[in-house]
């Protein structure tokens, strides 16, 4: 059973991941420089708690 700490360590990774995936995949590029609002962006999804 996941403690909370790693359902939102899980979750967090999640987010980076398609945030990883839409930079470097769909913009095609090699490599980026993440933005405050883009952080901000990812830090205001709602967390789901399982």
């Amino acid at each position: 059973m996941r403690t909370k700490r790693q359902g939102l360590e899980i979750q967090v990774e999640e987010i980076f991941k398609q945030f990883y995936k839409d930079k470097i995949v769909k913009e095609k590029v090699n490599s980026f420089i993440i933005s405050e609002d883009e952080i901000r962006g990812m830090l205001t999804t709602d967390p789901q708690e399982k």
